[in-house]
């Protein structure tokens, strides 16, 4: 059984530790399914008297947690405006509480502790030089919500360079204490930020959307923190069914539709456009999969035919749903994590006349999850199944919706998959006579500063 990963989590302004553990609430409740999450309380003590006869400031203040647990925060405020003394304080004091508690894989920070914790970031990062505040590993990831960074010239050393490892930012678009604005001039000092957008204001959101896209932000870390030294872009390759965007029931496709398929199954296999290298006699495509989905593969049909098949399962010594007789098929591995199954392929097949083709990500919903936060997730192939189908699992968002994602024309998918694509909507019946529509898209993951200035401010 693989150990939980190590979270800090970083209390705002006038909360505590014991605060933001009960304002996290069901999110709290549901990441500690896999991870084990510490609250250590900022140093700064908000000492100021408040009326209480005041009820708007009663009430500021009770909204951003100063109900329970104390009033602290990791910077000095003055005029509801950061200062951003007593900075140094807090660092000291982090790094011994990490010392006591750690070491940890990553840190989740809100508002002030959002803040703090990017400087803490920045400064761990991989080819960092030491410094005399934090001496601690690197982290493997940060996820800020509601989070900024300094606007003082004097702490621009803190940003340089930018932010490498995996980095997610959640915020509120009606935030009017951390505007969208001051989020994007964070964002614009981490590379490849992923972004989760929420319609409330200054608030860790307790949506089951938001919920899951911190567990499988989390998930598309590698677990030992180091990415491939073998990079490869991947797509993912969906079928859902429209409106809803369910892929799956029971752990089985809801429908059986021929073409759709055919689709699959012959985008997955061509490796029509791929030039062969020097050496090599033959291409083949990879399909990454979790558990789940290979275990709903027909016997007959596992693994998938003509396909390098790899299986991304935190279980240990996964044998496949084969007895100990059986001889593990040719081309079929497991992998604990996307960068490790890259790692793979290429210690297998970089010595062979093979050459590894594209790598698709074929599902479930988990994998699909944590393939949209991972760094070398570059497309998606999108099949839209005209049809409600009752589905109990569901792609994780709307493409054409996401600003970072950007539709292509229908001769760019052509051109991408290697073989002729009806364009528009097919008309096609499934398995139980239903009369379905299938449309075929491709969706490029867009270029960081320009998915940042679709973000409306």
């Amino acid at each position: 059984m693989p150990q939980p990963m190590k979270v800090l989590c970083l209390h705002g302004w006038v909360q505590s530790g014991p605060t933001m553990s009960k304002k996290m609430g069901t999110v709290q409740k549901y990441l500690s399914k896999f991870a084990e999450l510490h609250f250590p309380t900022g140093p700064v003590e908000y000492k100021a008297e408040v009326d209480p006869n005041d009820e708007a400031e009663q009430k500021r203040l009770a909204s951003m947690g100063a109900d329970q647990g104390g009033k602290y925060g990791w910077f000095e405020v003055e005029d509801f405006k950061n200062t951003y003394e007593s900075w140094d304080k807090s660092l000291q004091v982090i790094n011994e509480y990490m010392k006591e508690k750690g070491p940890f894989d990553g840190l989740i920070g809100f508002s002030q502790g959002a803040g703090i914790g990017a400087m803490l970031a920045h400064l761990l990062q991989p080819g960092q030089p030491p410094n005399p505040y934090v001496q601690h590993p690197p982290l493997k990831f940060a996820v800020f919500i509601g989070g900024f960074r300094s606007e003082k010239p004097e702490f621009n050393h803190f940003y340089e360079p930018k932010l490498t490892i995996p980095n997610l930012h959640i915020t509120g678009t009606a935030d009017t204490l951390v505007p969208l604005a001051r989020a994007k001039e964070l964002m614009e000092r981490c590379e490849n930020p992923n972004i989760l957008l929420h319609p409330g204001m200054h608030v860790v959101p307790q949506q089951a959307v938001y919920k899951t896209g911190i567990r499988d932000f989390m998930y598309s870390v590698p677990r030992s923190g180091e990415p491939t030294k073998h990079p490869r872009d991947l797509t993912l390759i969906v079928a859902v069914s429209s409106p809803s965007l369910g892929i799956g029931k029971k752990n089985n496709m809801p429908w059986h539709i021929k073409e759709e398929m055919g689709y699959f199954a012959n985008v997955t296999s061509s490796t029509n456009g791929i030039e062969l290298a020097e050496g090599k006699s033959k291409v083949m495509n990879v399909v990454l999969m979790g558990r789940a989905c290979y275990d709903s593969i027909p016997k007959k049909n596992r693994p998938l035919k003509d396909r390098i098949n790899v299986v991304i399962t935190r279980t240990e010594n996964y044998n496949f749903g084969l007895t100990k007789k059986d001889k593990i098929p040719e081309h079929l591995y497991a992998a604990d994590s996307i960068d490790a199954a890259l790692d793979t392929l290429a210690e297998k097949y970089d010595n062979t006349d093979i050459q590894v083709g594209k790598v698709f990500v074929i599902g479930g919903s988990f994998l699909y999850g944590s393939s949209l936060y991972h760094r070398l997730t570059k497309n998606i192939l999108f099949t839209r199944i005209y049809h409600e189908y009752q589905c109990d699992s569901f792609f994780p968002f709307e493409p054409k919706d996401a600003a970072a994602w950007e539709k292509k024309s229908h001769a760019e998918l052509e051109k991408f998959v290697g073989i002729p694509v009806h364009e528009g909507r097919l008309k096609a019946v499934g398995s139980k006579n239903e009369e379905v529509e299938l449309e075929f898209e491709l969706y490029g993951k867009d270029d960081v500063s320009h998915a940042l200035s679709k973000l409306a401010v």
